[in-house]
């Protein structure tokens, strides 16, 4: 159980550093255009 929330936790905070990623990306990429 304890590994499994583990797991899960991880997998939150990549999804969250992916959208933010991609939200900075996209405003990076207007600001050149």
């Amino acid at each position: 159980m304890t590994i499994q929330f583990g797991v899960v936790a991880l997998l939150s905070r990549l999804e969250a550093r992916l959208e933010e990623s991609d939200g900075v990306t996209l405003v990076e990429s207007s600001n050149s255009d």
